[in-house]
């Protein structure tokens, strides 16, 4: 898990501190977890163990679960010493379906009418997302036909 998740960002501090907590609380317990996994790192201690593992997990978890406000990620990647070795391919997978769950969380990047409609140049007054004409009763009547002047032709 260590190569997929914090490699990218050389230590487990700056994976950490790359995102933003919403609770303060999470974004702490993350920094001691990752400050002792990078001294773990510097001691050449393996990654593959126990300790380490454990610690992994909670600082992936914790992250997630402050991003996704939902615990159970957390629960479902924390070591169980009761049940021994976990599926490491079905820890990626959770970790997947995470990531993929907050994909889905996203608020969809479209616009509506009127946003469009005012993109265009077209509305913005009093009377936008109907038209874009202003101004009364007899607003558009006629309006739409060059003015005997020229003023109009010049621009």
């Amino acid at each position: 898990m260590w190569k997929e998740e914090i490699s990218l960002y050389k230590s487990a501090l700056a994976f950490v501190r790359h995102y933003n907590f919403k609770e303060s609380r999470n974004k702490h317990e993350c920094e001691v977890l990752a400050l002792s996994l990078d001294e773990m790192v510097k001691e050449r201690i393996p990654m593959s163990s126990l300790s380490f593992e454990i610690q992994l997990r909670r600082l992936l978890g914790v992250r997630w679960a402050d991003e996704f406000k939902e615990w159970h990620c957390a629960e479902a990647l924390a070591w169980k010493s009761t049940t021994g070795v976990q599926n490491r391919n079905l820890l990626r997978a959770i970790l997947k379906d995470s990531k993929l769950l907050a994909e889905i969380k996203k608020p969809p990047k479209t616009t509506t009418a009127a946003q469009s409609f005012k993109k265009a140049g077209r509305g913005g007054g009093r009377n936008a997302g109907r038209g874009g004409r202003g101004g009364g009763r007899n607003a558009g009547r006629g309006g739409d036909k060059p003015s005997s002047s020229g003023a109009a032709a010049s621009s």
